[in-house]
């Protein structure tokens, strides 16, 4: 293992890294959780052969997961079609995490346990009925909601997706489920989910183009 300088703090986007002591030398490791379907967590060093096999076989996994995320997606909507606009390049935030914990907790053990992040297939679903919102828009992973759009991002989309819902059809991405497990104090870390989806902005546009060029999905 390689020593790396001390750190106070983590950059934001550092979830799965830590720094720990390691060793009677007393200095600070770069060590780094791998998550494998079938197996628990392994805390190995960010470096080194172990690393890089594991880096590798995670890797050869993330297509068979992504098949199962959306094959969950289809089980709890039947008949729907879904435009895929995921992008791995863009971030979108969901509100309203905190009163659906029992939830998200519920849809990262089905893909696949509670441990810091699980990737996951979210669909968007207009609410004109919502009774305090009609341009409420409500996240769902696997048929259990999770959240909403931001208030200012719902009112863009939702005239969006209700034309499309009166056609059967649905906006989904890749999404992830973070946080969760027991903190260092002992309590209970709080859930969060991220969506990898096009910025709403583009929407549009992107939904202008040929219907064969867009990534539709259907169970």
């Amino acid at each position: 293992m390689v020593p790396v300088p001390k750190a106070k703090t983590r950059c934001k986007l550092c979830r799965q890294i830590v720094f720990v002591r390691s060793g009677p030398d007393g200095l600070r490791y770069l060590l780094q959780e791998i998550d494998l379907p079938a197996m628990e967590a392994e805390w190995v060093a960010a470096t080194g052969r172990e690393a890089t096999e594991l880096d590798r076989m995670a890797t050869a996994q993330a297509e068979v997961l992504h098949t199962q995320a959306w094959r969950l997606t289809f089980d709890a909507m039947p008949g729907a079609r879904f435009i895929d606009l995921s992008n791995d390049e863009e971030e979108q935030q969901v509100v309203g995490e905190s009163h659906y914990q029992d939830e998200l907790a519920e849809v990262s053990n089905l893909a696949n346990g509670v441990v810091r992040r699980r990737d996951v297939v979210a669909v968007l679903v207009a609410e004109p009925d919502n009774r305090y919102d009609r341009n409420a828009v409500r996240v769902e992973v696997f048929g259990r909601q999770v959240g909403y759009i931001p208030k200012e991002d719902a009112e863009e989309i939702s005239p969006i997706l209700l034309t499309l819902h009166r056609q059967g059809t649905f906006i989904a991405s890749q999404a992830a489920i973070v946080g969760g497990g027991i903190g260092r104090s002992g309590s209970r870390l709080s859930f969060g989910i991220r969506l990898a989806i096009e910025d709403y902005s583009e929407w549009a546009e992107i939904l202008k183009g040929p219907v064969t060029d867009r990534k539709v999905a259907s169970s």
